[in-house]
């Protein structure tokens, strides 16, 4: 489909409400690039929403679908999450993690690319930290190493456990913690470490082979 470009002016507040909403950072600064994204993204949805194939039953829905977008062209390094929504957008918090949710069970494959990523991460310097304190077996067994990671990671995690769970596979339950924001600390028993690093690198390489 051939397409044009137009000029667009707008003012200097909505500019800095753009910023507060949707920086990739908390400095609430966004480049022209990534206003123009942004911009492009409204114009779509607006037009997709009134004039379009897309009827919504509810402002959620609608909420849901152009949010859907600002994170596949936007916030791509993001997961969704009911923080930014709830402090930064101004969406009732029972909304925010409604909308959160659903946009994450999703997952866009970049989203979870992202998510098994930095769940990787997580379990790969917990395993060398391990390492380096040279446990015996019987106090792997027991030990618990906190990790930190975000909710669509924790996801992942709990399905790589499951997974492992029905092979027959011996891990151990996790516990949370607590939660800082979107992210949760899990408690992992250290004799798990090497299995789950091995079954989550399976995971990344599969799914980046399809991106």
């Amino acid at each position: 489909m051939s397409s044009k470009t137009f000029s667009v002016s707008i003012a200097q507040e909505q500019i800095n409400a753009l910023a507060r909403g949707l920086s990739k950072t908390e400095i609430y600064n966004l480049s022209d690039k990534e206003i123009e994204t942004l911009l492009s993204i409204a114009v779509h949805n607006w037009i997709d929403t009134l004039l379009g194939p897309r009827r919504f039953r509810t402002m959620t829905e609608l909420y849901v679908a152009w949010l859907r977008d600002i994170h596949t062209r936007h916030l791509t390094d993001e997961e969704p999450n009911d923080i930014r929504l709830f402090t930064r957008l101004g969406f009732p918090y029972g909304q925010a993690s409604y909308i959160a949710r659903v946009l994450l069970m999703e997952q866009p494959l970049t989203t979870r690319q992202k998510s098994l990523s930095n769940l990787q991460t997580a379990l790969t310097a917990a395993l060398t930290r391990v390492k380096e304190n040279k446990w015996n077996k019987e106090k792997l067994e027991i030990e618990r190493v906190k990790i930190t990671v975000s909710k669509g990671s924790r996801k992942e995690l709990d399905a790589i456990l499951d997974v492992l769970t029905k092979r027959g596979v011996n891990v151990h339950p996790t516990k949370i913690e607590g939660t800082m924001g979107s992210y949760q600390v899990i408690l992992v028993i250290a004799a798990d470490l090497q299995i789950l690093v091995t079954e989550v690198g399976k995971l990344v390489e599969l799914v980046s082979t399809r991106g």
